[in-house]
């Protein structure tokens, strides 16, 4: 085979191998968008003052019940304003590879921080727009949380992956790009926000006894 004709066929099977693992994605996302047993939340984003647009996110219960019920809460606003992701910011956004945020004022939907989910910390950090808690050790989770842009596998065992993002992957990228070029390739302030958000369904009722440390 000449290293034209091999150039081609390689070219060909890249492109196949790619399609594929789209079609494998989509396939699998809308398995989760479909499955009325998980939770479904979503929030409008906002970039310095201006529609970002919207995301939509499913929340993995089964491996992660403390967290999943804790964040669920987060987003549907129902324990009332101090429970509420509504208003807050993306303080903390790191190029290529999170995009963070939660409320600084409220811990957690029972009244401390709560413990690891044992299934969560087993899920892996292995591709873009999983959530990932974001707290200060083994059991000290309260309503902080990243939105992932890259696999980052070094997140291991330390944080509980809790759901996924199902839509609004231009979003989360428009949000990640305010670090792109700033001191350190990480961004901090009041530029991306939250300005509304909420429950898209609650899914089944979950049991969060023994949650709390």
């Amino acid at each position: 085979m000449s290293g034209v004709l091999a150039t081609r066929a390689q070219r060909a099977a890249q492109e196949a191998s790619i399609h594929e693992a789209r079609t494998s994605q989509a396939v699998r996302l809308q398995a989760l968008r479909d499955d009325e047993g998980l939770p479904m939340v979503w929030m409008e984003v906002a970039i310095d003052g201006e529609p970002a647009g919207r995301i939509e996110a499913v929340l993995f219960a089964r491996e992660s019940p403390f967290a999943a019920e804790n964040y669920r809460q987060f987003f549907s606003g129902e324990k009332g304003p101090q429970f509420h992701y509504k208003g807050a910011y993306f303080y903390r956004i790191i190029d290529r590879f999170i995009d963070q945020t939660g409320i600084h004022t409220s811990s957690s939907i029972y009244g401390s921080p709560f413990k690891d989910d044992a299934g969560g910390l087993e899920l892996k950090h292995d591709r873009p727009y999983l959530l990932s808690i974001a707290n200060s050790g083994p059991n000290t989770n309260t309503n902080h949380f990243s939105v992932l842009v890259a696999p980052a596998p070094h997140l291991n065992g330390h944080y509980v992956v809790f759901g996924e993002c199902v839509s609004g992957f231009d979003v989360i990228e428009k949000v990640n790009l305010l670090a792109r070029g700033q001191p350190g390739n990480e961004a901090h302030g009041q530029r991306a926000q939250i300005v509304d958000c909420g429950q898209t369904r609650a899914g089944d009722p979950i049991d969060t006894s023994g949650a709390v440390v």
